[in-house]
């Protein structure tokens, strides 16, 4: 099944100064020099990022927390410019799209993310992507001048008709009648 995400809590909300940035990353280094910080950095791009790991990577003014409460995101995704995002060898392989990309497109704020299988089927125009530093500069570019109102609504209609939790229980509960698990509601 896709991700999904919490759309009551990922939503639209009023920027929080000390959040707003134009390019934003959420996310752990796991010890790497991960794909969308070291293509925004060749490119030029210096993004605000937040998560642990970093500061022995990067210049360490870019890091604006090494830990990010849970409860923050909505705040954070929704006072971003835009943010960016990618996915591990082992999402990419099993064809998980990233949750972060619901949780972004809720709040109503652009996503530029690699590729990945999947990925324009299900979002279309919405989540621009790159393949290397020239590529993340022009759609960096492009989603900072995209008309926000406009963007977000589209974004957050997408992810609100079908890709919430509920959404996701509703399949599951289907799947586990048609295999036979459980007797459908009555």
């Amino acid at each position: 099944m896709l991700q999904a995400t919490d759309a009551e809590r990922f939503r639209p909300l009023a920027p929080d100064p000390a959040h707003r940035h134009d390019v934003t990353v959420v996310g752990r280094s796991r010890d790497v020099l991960r794909p969308m910080v070291a293509d925004a950095l060749a490119a030029g791009i210096r993004p605000a990022i937040y998560g642990s790991g970093w500061t022995d990577l990067v210049d360490p003014s870019l890091v604006v927390a090494d830990h990010v409460d849970n409860h923050d995101l909505p705040r954070i995704y929704a006072s971003a410019g835009v943010v960016l995002n990618d996915h591990w060898d082992t999402m990419r392989t099993w064809g998980f799209i990233s949750n972060r990309v619901f949780d972004v497109l809720a709040c109503g704020t652009p996503v530029v993310s690699d590729a990945v299988p999947g990925l324009t089927d299900l979002f279309g125009d919405l989540v621009a992507t790159w393949s290397n530093p020239d590529d993340m500069a022009v759609a960096v570019g492009s989603a900072l001048a995209l008309d926000r109102s406009r963007f977000a609504e589209r974004a957050r209609s997408l992810v609100v008709d079908g890709h919430t939790f509920a959404h996701r229980a509703g399949e599951l509960e289907r799947a586990l009648v048609r295999f036979g698990l459980v007797r459908p509601r009555r």
